[in-house]
């Protein structure tokens, strides 16, 4: 079996040597033809109009000219044969009927392990890509191993040869052999191009088209996909997967350049490049600093959500985005019929197609991969539709969570015979007892993945040599107040869901009630006024004067932090002694328009709807609008849509607005129309799954008067009080007294928290330390962004922001700011914006106000300033809380715990015991019930 494994790939190895050589001649004897020559149409794709895309005979080509073709005009159609359109229009059709057909749905992840990323006793041996290899590696242990390192030597001769014999003679002599082998592939990988890489005599490899040399695993890395593109054998292209910072945008470049068509009237000459908005401003500057424009020809880059332009620098084109390319997936209401919803959506594609899903690409590379892994959502159906000869998915980190979110990128890439996802879940993902579904998964990575991370070594040495990377956990203690708030915030969840116990569909409420205590204490941790809804429910009871005796308590801690903090409280309850409020920050102009929906109305409607599948007995969709529909977890500062989904505040923002004035956002799971949204204040999130019907008031104005406002958050109040408090407390103050206030803005930065304190002395330690020092700080609620701005501004520290509420060019006129104003010295930047992506460094300190659940979201926050171009030791610290649920993440992470440490959105769910363990690090005794609900005791100390 190996023997023919070895046959198998040499055979493959020479099929692509042959097509290399073949390409080669074909350009020696190829006349240079001006691209001036070869003009886009009004869609920028070559000499096709939209109607001979629909009418041309599915031969590839135009009717028959007796015309002898020049090399100077396209006469060939870039447009779909039939059998690829039938392709397209299938990935539709499968999700629309799948409720129809019940199809089967995927396994929940078992406590076996067999759907999750863990490897079996036999991968463990095994070298190369293993399951485990997916899971988030330790960035900082990969850091201080590789700091002990050099760096792979230099070689000045400019003969490849002889500059790989300088550079192996370099290399210590216990690792020779390891470096020989390391040589004879870099040589190889060096004849993967058209015309082969040389050496710039600097370390590095020159490529025919690129202005930039490559680095040694750069150049691997894009003959690797080289050898994909000249593949006798389907997929013609893979994964990209190298760890965030190891550049695989200019290898991607690499591949481009090498990779045009050789025939001059080949009409699949252009590359879509498909990536997220945030992200379009990164991949034209890299493709202007790195290429040669005169080789690179127009590339189409489509921006999702934004316009799509040539960087030709020249001529700009019209287009249709890659999502409004293709017909919405939502049949109407009045198909039932399997034949019938056939026919319906051939007529739809056939008349609202548009060009992006008619015409094949030569290469369509998509950037940040992993926002196609829910099947269902319109987002990967439509990416997934594209036809392109040759596939490429950009990311670090392609999974997060589950084994079958392989599927869609698979689907993408064109596996040959991958089925549907019924067949994928039992090739790929039910393991059986001798692990063959594994293995045969890591064998097909194997062949059409590369991945290198920290760990990865080239030469025996480090793969690249980047300054040191240090972290360091800075823990801080709440003073008296802030502790008693805390405290009181635990016990009234812990007794709401003793009470919901004995509700209807109490399992699912106890757990999302818990979802909901999480989330909450998380933001209390970073500062008291990002949970000001909560505070001021509170202090309309008797806990005031608790916080009143914690004042008078002279011999108490930290007494100075807690006088202020409940001084600050009391004064704003009252509405007494605030200031006026402040002015908007320049930076104000760049948000987006805020959300004014009715939200009584809305949650009316949501609560109806979640009954409607509550009779229905459709657990798993009722169980999956609970979540923010973008992310998946549980939402931050909610915000529900007239489509019946539910969001993050900043995913909402993120969402696609290209037309906002006439038909509005496209919700990112259903891609409807939202024509209107409201945002739900923390008594709403909790209150979503338990309004009773008396409750429910549905408005039919558009304008709410502001006596009407107050009435709906009143009635919001009274139900956070049945929902959250005890019943036996009652309020001492009048509903909706101080609702109308914001805390934050009437604070303006003056309200000190034991994060907020820390982190602004660590700040101006390290502006005192460094007279040139740039930070950025991380952080996940965009309330804490604004009370992080106004302490500094109090400073006199200058800062900028990067959130979703900002429009992309305002983001992009920051990170430009930030990078290139030296009095700039602090970046406020939420996880969600400014964690994927970007570069960011020009700073080299960076402090993450909270941890987040999953690990790898944190390291490419963190490696957004750790990466190629760092020339400074960075310095990481991650912020926490003595004995809060800040603690329970840190341990969390230390431990890998994967089953939680992964999500914990609507999926934590299904499984008890997660949320069971998840209760007992509270200090809590938890019982399970008859009935399956808990009952949670706790213990105090």
């Amino acid at each position: 079996m190996e023997d023919r494994f070895h046959y198998e790939a040499a055979k493959l190895e020479n099929d692509a040597r042959q097509k290399r050589l073949a390409n080669r001649k074909v350009l020696e004897d190829q006349p240079v033809i001006d691209s001036e020559e070869r003009p886009f149409n009004e869609y920028g794709l070559g000499q096709t109009s939209r109607s001979q895309l629909r009418d041309t005979e599915d031969t590839g080509g135009m009717k028959a000219s007796n015309a002898k073709p020049t090399t100077a005009r396209r006469e060939r159609p870039n447009r779909i044969s039939e059998s690829e359109k039938g392709r397209s229009m299938q990935i539709g059709l499968e999700v629309i009927l799948g409720p129809l057909l019940n199809k089967k749905k995927p396994p929940k992840r078992r406590n076996d392990g067999s759907t999750q990323l863990g490897p079996s006793k036999r991968s463990r041996e095994k070298k190369g890509i293993t399951l485990r290899s997916f899971l988030a590696p330790d960035l900082f242990e990969d850091a201080r191993a590789n700091s002990l390192l050099p760096g792979i030597p230099a070689c000045s001769s400019k003969d490849k040869a002889k500059a790989l014999l300088e550079l192996i003679a370099n290399v210590p002599t216990k690792n020779q052999k390891e470096a020989v082998s390391d040589k004879r592939k870099v040589l190889e990988a060096t004849r993967k191009f058209t015309k082969s890489a040389q050496s710039d005599g600097k370390g590095g490899w020159k490529i025919k088209g690129l202005d930039t040399s490559l680095y040694h695993h750069q150049l691997l890395g894009a003959g690797f996909m080289r050898d994909r593109e000249n593949s006798t054998h389907a997929p013609f292209g893979g994964l990209m997967c190298d760890f965030m910072g190891f550049g695989k945008t200019i290898q991607a470049l690499a591949n481009i350049v090498d990779g045009q068509p050789c025939e001059p009237n080949d009409p699949l000459r252009t590359t879509l490049i498909v990536v997220p908005s945030h992200l379009m401003q990164h991949w034209k500057s890299q493709i202007l600093k790195h290429c040669d424009m005169d080789a690179m020809g127009k590339v189409l880059v489509y921006c999702a959500h934004s316009r799509m332009e040539t960087l030709d620098l020249i001529k700009d084109i019209q287009y249709f985005s890659v999502v409004q390319s293709l017909p919405r997936c939502i049949k109407p209401e009045a198909l039932e019929d399997e034949d019938t919803i056939r026919e319906w959506w051939s007529e739809a594609y056939e008349k609202n197609t548009g060009p992006l899903h008619l015409i094949k690409f030569l290469r369509i590379i998509l950037d940040e991969g992993h926002v196609i892994k829910n099947r269902a959502a319109q987002t990967s159906i439509a990416v997934r539709a594209l036809t392109g000869k040759f596939k490429w998915i950009l990311s670090g980190t392609p999974i997060h969570n589950h084994i079958n979110e392989f599927y869609p990128h698979f689907d993408f890439l064109g596996v040959p015979q991958l089925g549907d996802f019924g067949e994928f879940i039992k090739q790929y993902s039910k393991a059986s007892a001798d692990d063959e579904a594994e293995q045969r998964l890591v064998n097909l990575l194997r062949s059409l993945m590369i991945k290198r991370t920290h760990q990865s070594k080239l030469f025996s040495l480090p793969v690249i040599k980047l300054p040191d990377l240090d972290e360091e956990v800075v823990v801080v203690n709440f003073c008296e107040a802030e502790r008693a708030i805390y405290e009181r915030i635990v016990d009234w969840f812990l007794k709401n869901m003793n009470d919901l116990a004995e509700v209807e569909d109490s399992k699912l409420t106890q757990s999302r009630c818990f979802l909901t205590m999480v989330l909450v204490l998380r933001m209390f941790c970073s500062h008291i006024l990002n949970t000001q809804k909560i505070v001021k429910r509170l202090l309309s009871g008797p806990f005031t004067q608790e916080l009143r005796n914690i004042s008078n308590n002279e011999s108490t801690v930290s007494q100075d932090t807690s006088n202020k903090i409940i001084a600050w409280l009391l004064a704003m309850k009252k509405d007494t002694g605030l200031r006026p409020p402040k002015q908007s920050p320049p930076e104000d102009a760049g948000l987006v328009e805020k959300i004014q929906g009715d939200p009584v109305k809305l949650i009316g409607q949501f609560r109806q709807f979640m009954c409607e599948l509550h009779e229905q007995g459709n657990w798993v969709e009722r169980l999956e609008r609970t979540s923010c529909a973008a992310c998946g977890l549980q939402p931050v500062n909610t915000v529900i849509t007239d489509c019946m989904h539910l969001y993050c505040e900043e995913c909402y923002y993120l969402i696609s607005d290209e037309n906002p004035a006439t038909e509005g956002r496209l919700c990112a799971k259903c891609n409807s129309n939202i024509k209107e949204a409201a945002q739900c204040c923390f008594s709403d999130d909790m209150a979503l799954d338990n309004l009773s019907s008396s409750q429910i008031i549905a408005s039919t104005s558009k304008k709410q008067t502001r006596e009407n406002k107050r009435k709906s958050k009143i009635i919001s109040r009274s139900t956070l009080k049945k929902i959250v408090s005890p019943r036996t407390e009652d309020s001492d103050e009048p509903e909706g007294e101080d609702e109308d206030t914001d805390w934050i803005e009437a604070s303006n930065g003056d309200m000190p928290g034991a994060k907020l304190s820390k982190i602004l002395e660590i700040i101006r330690t390290w502006i005192v330390d460094d007279s040139g020092v740039k930070i950025v700080v991380f952080t996940q609620f965009l309330d804490f962004v604004q009370i992080l701005v106004a302490s500094l501004r109090r400073e006199d520290i200058p800062c900028v922001c990067l959130t979703g509420k900002m429009r992309s060019e305002y983001r992009e006129a920051s990170m430009n700011k930030f990078s290139e104003d030296s009095s700039i010295r602090v970046m406020i930047a939420s996880l969600k914006a400014g964690g994927i992506g970007l570069d960011m460094t020009a700073a080299h300190k960076c402090i993450l106000v909270d941890l987040w659940w999953n690990e790898a979201i944190q390291d490419q926050a963190f490696c957004r300033l750790w990466r190629i171009g760092q020339n400074k030791p960075v310095m990481c610290i991650k912020m926490i809380v003595e004995d809060t649920i800040d603690d329970y993440l840190l341990q969390l992470q230390l431990n890998k715990t994967a089953e939680i440490n992964n999500t914990m959105g609507s999926e934590v769910l299904e499984n008890r015991a997660t949320v069971k363990t998840l209760l007992e690090m509270f200090g809590a005794t938890v019982e399970e019930n008859e009935n399956g609900t808990f009952s949670v005791t706790r213990n105090r100390k």
